[in-house]
């Protein structure tokens, strides 16, 4: 669907960002980049510009740049913790389900955006539904994989 193609920006990036790609150099750049519209994001919602913008929607080249900023820099950190063998089982289960989180994720939204009354530039959309969505699709990608051949559903 078309809803979910605005998001493939996202998936070639965080792959991109995953496999080492970039050099530490551009990574360093899109860490920068990423705070710059951080930045630029706070000051347009405090100047009460920033929720009406088409650039600043989740699939605007402000929210993206952040993320991607965010995702780089958050990798980069994870690469020099050295995490117990409890918590690594922990983030590998989670990071098992990122594939199906993101196939199902724009159905959630959908669905929670239609119970809670809400529209895509509401706060609540924007800072809540995303852990609430992470957690309700990775839950059921987990439910899922349990089942015999679910593991074929969501590899």
């Amino acid at each position: 669907s078309t809803y979910t193609f605005c998001y493939l920006g996202y998936f070639i990036a965080g792959y991109l960002i995953h496999s080492g790609y970039f050099s530490k150099k551009q990574e360093d750049l899109l860490i920068v980049i990423g705070f710059v519209m951080f930045f630029i994001q706070v000051l347009l919602i405090s100047c009460g510009k920033g929720l009406n913008l088409d650039m600043n929607s989740s699939t605007g080249p402000i929210v993206f740049f952040y993320s991607v900023g965010l995702f780089t820099l958050v990798k980069r950190i994870m690469g020099k913790i050295n995490l117990s063998s409890k918590f690594s089982v922990i983030f590998k289960t989670m990071a098992s389900t990122s594939l199906g989180i993101y196939i199902i994720h724009p159905l959630f939204i959908r669905l929670f955006d239609k119970f809670f009354s809400v529209n895509e530039m509401s706060l609540l959309h924007i800072y809540i539904f995303p852990f609430m969505v992470y957690i309700v699709c990775m839950m059921l990608v987990l439910l899922i994989k349990r089942i015999p051949g679910g593991k074929y559903i969501f590899p």
